[in-house]
């Protein structure tokens, strides 16, 4: 009886393993993609910040 207690606490908590890894692939793929975007948002945000200051043409904006 013990034995099959085990076992079954052993699918258990292999289940809930592999529901966890599952849950951390998802989160990573996540964090890919929104890091992908934010670095896609700030070079032309970057860009924009050096040609509206003025830097380009030999003075800084005045303020």
């Amino acid at each position: 009886m013990s034995n099959v207690l085990a076992l079954g606490l052993e699918v258990m908590q292999s289940i809930y393993n592999n529901q966890l890894q599952s849950l951390k692939n998802r989160f990573a793929l996540v964090t890919a993609y929104l890091t992908v975007l934010g670095t896609a948002f700030l070079i032309p945000n970057t860009i924009a910040t050096i040609s509206g200051s003025g830097i380009m043409e030999g003075h800084m904006a005045e303020q």
